[in-house]
């Protein structure tokens, strides 16, 4: 039986989710009227990255917001919020107000939203109009298949949910209550959310292998 519990109104906004508070502070925070003699540079906080690492985010970010200028800085490492393990994200931010986890380990995109939880309002249709659901239903299912090894293998077996804010945002689920988890662990997932007009604002992946 589907836990109830499990609402998707409650997590759209768990995976449009912001960085965990208690992450350490910008380098160049500090008390208010602090003067300390200078510091040197700080360091890049991804030096230890990898060039190909760095890269591919790069190539998937582009591929992502269909941007070829976008600009991508790199954040540093946390631990994954989705995991009780110590498993490790590569976090940046593009120039756009968007925010993209890498598993450390892998290279897999794990979540892609904006910083800022997103205001329905901002994403009225436009010019070109709105999809229907069973459209947009279409590009989530060809975008996830495209992302994520072997899901169009795997749906079948997924629990899909679906769901909208004010009709202007959708967001497509599949859970996989199947997985062996931890007691403080919530069943992977995916989760694909699309503006009405068809614009990707948000990904995540917690699914297994």
């Amino acid at each position: 039986m589907v836990p109830v519990a499990y609402t998707l109104t409650g997590f759209a906004a768990r995976c449009l989710r912001r960085l965990p508070e208690d992450r350490a502070p910008d380098a160049d925070s500090g008390f208010a009227g602090q003067r300390d003699a200078p510091e040197p540079p700080t360091p890049d906080p991804c030096a230890p990255h990898c060039a190909e690492r760095r890269m591919r985010a790069a190539e998937t970010a582009v591929r992502l917001t269909d941007r070829t200028d976008l600009k991508l800085s790199c954040l540093g490492t946390m631990p994954n919020p989705y995991r009780d393990d110590e498993s490790l994200l590569d976090t940046y931010a593009d120039d756009a107000g968007n925010e993209y986890w890498f598993c450390s380990a892998t290279g897999t995109l794990i979540q892609m939203a904006p910083r800022e939880s997103p205001d329905p309002q901002a994403y009225a249709p436009g010019p070109a109009g709105v999809l229907p659901v069973k459209e947009l239903r279409e590009r989530a299912v060809t975008l996830a298949g495209a992302l994520v090894p072997h899901f169009l293998e795997r749906r079948s077996s997924l629990h899909p949910l679906e769901d909208n804010r004010r009709r202007r945002i959708y967001y497509f689920r599949w859970d996989d209550f199947n997985a062996p988890l931890r007691e403080s662990e919530l069943p992977p997932f995916l989760q694909v959310a699309l503006t009405a007009a068809g614009q990707l604002i948000g990904f995540t992946n917690t699914l297994r292998d």
